[in-house]
């Protein structure tokens, strides 16, 4: 069997490291040529070696010679050969263009498993080398950013992918209406305020048959591929002959085949869409859908490009909030929420809901008897009457951005002071400025009523 050797050298310039012995396939003698790093100066007709070497995997496996990743998955490869290959001609393996740099870059931006080939041409000869189910790209698990509905596993689909919900969403989402029974092993059912798209035909993201008709490469590529694993049979100038007309063949063409992926995502889809059409076509706003979403505590438990949120539960549960990786337009409990025109926006909240509070709005949520508030805030009672959930100022660093507010214990008076329950007497919350006279409010609020008991109001 053939074997790319030690785990480092699948990362590493083998040919600089002679203690790193991969070993090189030399279709001559039908085994393994010398160690790397003991191949002799001048070549030999017949003992031409030629390998791959690749960087950028994941993960890699050295038993099953296997470099796995999620997509898109960004991978370099370079050559590790005879000194007289001077000319190389890479396929991938995934449809897309071939490639005459000696050490290329690709990206595969579908899952599926991936032969990789090199023919390589000199004034000695030529030789190709396949590498089988090198490369093994794996389907995005559940809440994990997206572009189009092929990557995602089986039963979900790249919601908001392809811009369908841009700017709010700067990528799409791997998620699916939750189901009766649950949504599995480190996934929550949240209710998320789904952007609804402008119109009726666009889209939640890129069906698989799209995503195939747009990445798929052209038939001259597909032939030029082809012809190309036939390479070590000719003489040096056919090889290299033949490497230019591939260039020539494919240099207009694009993408990757498809043809690995999974079973379809069109009942995924489907539910996805709904999400989008649920607020009516043409409409601008959001509508909550229960959807499964990534479970977290923090922000590190989040893929890159999300946050963790407190957000509605949804489905078959007995809590009200379930904290899971959204994108981070989507604001805390205790950030501000008045969008550029300076209406209150219930959708810039994970919660739902923009309370108004401060000069900037306040992401909160009604509570009460039965109605929690999420972890690091608290019930508060004001004095008008109103139960919101207010953030601890330990909890939102960033409660002084609005001018009329500021860190404040419970038990004040006045229409804007309040109480918490349960009690906290010794804990600060995100709440109105308490003021003694108008320079405390500044130009954004009044300081109303004046006296015991006031508080920055925001200036209608």
């Amino acid at each position: 069997m053939v074997r790319l050797g030690l785990a480092v050298c699948a990362f590493l310039p083998c040919v600089a490291l002679s203690a790193c012995h991969t070993r090189v396939y030399a279709p001559g003698d039908g085994g393994f040529d010398a160690f790397v790093g003991d191949a002799p100066s001048s070549d030999v007709a017949g003992t031409l070696a030629l390998d791959v070497a690749v960087t950028g995997c994941a993960s890699f496996d050295v038993v099953a010679e296997r470099c796995a990743g999620p997509p898109p998955l960004a991978l370099a490869f370079s050559p590790v050969s005879s000194a007289s290959l001077t000319r190389f001609l890479w396929t991938f393996g995934d449809g897309s263009p071939t490639s005459s740099e000696r050490a290329p870059t690709h990206t595969y931006v579908l899952p599926g498993t991936y032969d990789v080939s090199v023919v390589g041409a000199g004034a000695a000869g030529s030789v190709s080398r396949t590498r089988a189910q090198l490369v093994v790209v794996a389907p995005l698990a559940t809440g994990v950013p997206c572009d189009v509905d092929a990557q995602c596993g089986l039963g979900s689909a790249c919601l908001c992918g392809g811009g369908a919900c841009a700017p709010t969403f700067a990528r799409g989402l791997c998620t699916s209406v939750c189901p009766t029974a649950g949504c599995g092993t480190g996934t929550v059912c949240a209710t998320l305020d789904v952007p609804v798209r402008a119109t009726a035909t666009a889209d939640a993201g890129v069906d698989a048959t799209d995503a195939q008709t747009t990445i798929d490469g052209t038939a001259d590529a597909a032939d030029a591929r082809d012809d190309s694993a036939d390479a070590s049979s000719d003489s040096p100038s056919e090889a290299s002959s033949m490497i230019d007309e591939a260039d020539a063949a494919v240099s207009d063409a694009v993408g990757a085949d498809a043809s690995d992926v999974g079973a379809s995502t069109s009942d995924a889809h489907a539910g996805t869409d709904a999400a989008h059409d649920a607020g009516g076509g043409g409409a601008v706003g959001a509508t909550p859908v229960p959807l499964c979403l990534a479970s977290c505590v923090a922000d590190t438990d989040c893929a890159v490009g999300l946050v963790c949120r407190a957000l509605p539960a949804a489905g078959a549960t007995q809590v009200r909030w379930a904290r899971a990786c959204v994108p981070p337009v989507l604001r805390d409990v205790g950030d501000s929420c008045r969008d550029d025109s300076g209406a209150l926006a219930d959708g810039l909240c994970a919660t739902g809901t923009c309370a108004d509070v401060g000069a900037l709005g306040l992401c909160s949520a009604t509570c009460g008897v039965g109605l929690a508030c999420p972890s690091g805030s608290a019930c508060a009672t004001f004095g008008d009457g109103r139960s919101l959930c207010l953030s601890t100022c330990a909890a939102n660093a960033s409660c002084t951005r609005d001018p009329l507010l500021d860190c404040e214990a419970a038990g004040a008076v006045g229409t804007l002071s309040f109480q918490v329950s349960p009690p906290a007497p010794t804990a600060m919350f995100c709440a109105p400025r308490i003021c003694t006279s108008q320079a405390d409010c500044g130009l954004a609020g009044t300081c109303t009523p004046l006296g015991v008991g006031a508080h920055c109001a925001r200036n209608d």
